[in-house]
Formats: structure tokens, C-alpha cells, sequence
């Protein structure tokens, strides 16, 4: 990046801590500037704040974490436990962001141009979360064949002419400012960004077999080990794996469940899926977004009650693996 970037036109810092690094996004993206960062998990936990900051100042801004393994230091073997903190706590306050998740490296190529259109369409930060085995990964990839630079935002303060009365911030004074702000970031997370749930197309490998299991999973792991399990009697399982993990394709994954007779969720951590963390209905019958384990879960639940007819039904069995 550091030899790459000046050549094409683009500019590379090196930031002196992870706080630093969020911070010059920020500054970056209330410029109406294109802007990225890296960083492995303990790095992601210090930009925590300065996310919250931008998300509340509605700014863009690409966050690429490779997950590693293990709280604390633990070591850069691969892991998937942020996905967590990714869909679920991104900071303080009301916060969400689109969370892409590749699977090989010329995903990675791809979902990052991506996350720099989706950044800038709601502006707001978004990330794209690997492991420890695709960030050391090589491969073959295709790079597009031509790029656009793009032109400054409107809301952009460049400290040009054109961007003088602009403004950026999250902090708003009067209760009542503060409120119709959220607000706001609601409306824009829940009906905007649940747009990006449909768009983004889960890949489903084809149905092997009769009536058997179904595998959930994200990024580049395989669960093939656990096949037996979902399906012992060589039916063999469907597998679902889905682009994002925050907005989570609940919709998508609703029909793969009509002939399942168990949901198998394989993470690379101690698991997200918890019975009290089902995802709630939300007025129009839909689900909010959540974690790839326990969207899945509440989906499975709320598939099996609606077919055999009422909320008390007993829901088809669901496993963290």
C-alpha cells in the first residue's frame, strides 16, 4: 500500500496507534474523501469510539478487520468472534453498520470496492471482516477494468468555497435535537441499510440429496466436518453463506428452511447463538438484523411456528457448532 498508493494518485500514512487511525478517517471522511484503514481485532476494540463518532456524524469511512483468535493478544490464527462486536456493538450509542464478509481473495477485492460505494451512499462507516487464514491468503484475482475518481459530496467540509457552510458533527445540545438525530440514524439503518440485506445475495450451494440439514456459515471456512452431523444419514446438507452479516439475510434464508430437519451454525468462536438472543419481530413481520447465528436461529424458529401454526408450536432443532 505504501508504494502503491502514491503512483495512483492516492496517499499512505502510517498512524502512530489505532486511535490515531480513526481519526484521520474521520478527518478524512468529513472531508468527503475516500479513506480506509486495517487492523486485527484489539485494534478494532480502540477504534470502537472514534466509530461511534462517525457513525453519529454520518460520515464514511472502510474498516477492513482480520479477525484473530482469542480475547486479549491471543495470536493471529484465525477467527471469526468479532462478528459479534462487528453486528452487534459497534460502539457506543445507536450504532450499525454494514458488515461485509468474503470468503476468498477476489471477494476480498470486490467487497472492499464495495464498501467504499456503500460507505458513501448512507454515509456511514462500514466494515469487512476476515480471518486469520484469508489475511494470509494468496491468490489469483480480476481487477476491474477501469476506475472512477469520484467528486466531492455535497455535505463534504473540504475547506473549499463551494463546502464554507458546512458542518459535521454528533453533538447535538437541545434533548430534542438529540432525539430527532437518532431517529434519523434509525430510519436510515433499519429500512436503508436492510435494502443492502436484499441486494446482497447470499450464495447457496445447491441441495444435495432429500430432506437433510442445512449448513450456515460465513467467511472462508468449509464446514464440511460438520456434515455427518447435520445430515447422518447422507442426505446430504445444504450450505448457506451470506455476504453480509450485518444487515443478516433472514429473508433469503427462509425458503432453504421448508424441507430442513436441522440448522447447523458453524463459527470459528464460542458462538453468538443464544435462545434469548432470538431477533425480534419487527411490526411489518420482518427481523431486524443480527448475527449470523442467532438470525439464523430466530429464523428457523419463526419458519417452523408459522407451519405448524401458532407462536407455541416447537420450533425444528437448531445447533451451534
Amino acid at each position: 500500500m505504501a508504494k502503491l498508493l502514491p503512483a495512483l494518485g492516492g496517499h499512505f500514512l502510517q498512524a502512530p496507534s489505532e486511535v490515531a487511525a480513526v481519526n484521520m478517517i474521520f478527518g478524512c471522511g468529513a472531508g468527503g474523501l475516500p479513506a480506509m484503514t486495517f487492523t486485527s481485532s484489539p485494534g478494532l476494540s480502540l477504534m470502537l469510539e472514534g466509530i461511534s463518532y462517525m457513525i453519529g456524524a454520518e460520515l464514511p469511512g472502510v474498516f477492513v478487520d482480520i479477525m484473530r483468535a482469542g480475547p486479549g493478544l491471543g495470536n493471529i490464527g484465525p477467527a471469526q468472534a468479532d462478528v459479534k462486536l462487528a453486528a452487534r456493538g459497534l460502539g457506543h450509542g445507536d450504532t450499525h453498520a454494514v458488515v461485509l464478509a468474503p470468503a476468498t481473495p477476489q471477494e476480498m477485492l470486490d467487497f472492499t470496492m464495495l464498501a467504499f460505494e456503500l460507505a458513501f451512499r448512507y454515509r456511514n462507516p462500514v466494515l469487512v471482516l476476515a480471518d486469520g487464514h484469508l489475511g494470509q491468503m494468496t491468490g489469483r484475482v480480476v481487477l476491474p477494468r477501469h476506475a472512477v475518481r469520484p467528486g466531492l459530496p455535497a455535505w463534504a467540509v473540504h475547506g473549499d468555497a463551494a463546502h464554507r457552510r458546512n458542518l459535521v458533527t454528533s453533538i447535538y445540545l437541545r434533548e430534542a435535537d438529540q432525539e430527532e438525530h437518532v431517529r434519523h440514524l434509525v430510519r436510515k439503518f433499519e429500512p436503508g441499510m436492510n435494502r443492502e440485506r436484499a441486494a446482497r445475495r447470499p450464495l447457496s450451494l445447491r441441495r444435495r440429496g432429500g430432506a437433510g440439514g442445512l449448513l450456515q456459515h460465513a467467511g472462508p471456512h468449509r464446514p464440511r466436518a460438520r456434515s455427518r452431523r447435520c445430515a447422518p444419514r447422507g442426505s446430504g446438507p445444504a450450505c448457506f453463506r451470506p455476504q453480509t452479516v450485518w444487515p443478516f439475510p433472514v429473508r433469503a434464508l427462509l425458503p432453504l428452511l421448508e424441507r430442513t430437519r436441522m440448522l447447523v451454525v458453524v463459527e470459528a468462536s464460542g458462538g453468538t447463538a443464544r435462545g434469548r438472543d432470538a431477533a425480534r419481530p419487527e411490526q411489518g413481520g420482518g427481523l431486524r438484523g443480527e448475527s449470523g447465528a442467532s438470525a439464523a436461529m430466530a429464523a428457523s424458529s419463526l419458519a417452523a411456528r408459522d407451519r405448524r401454526g401458532g407462536a407455541g408450536a416447537r420450533p425444528r432443532k437448531a445447533v451451534s457448532a
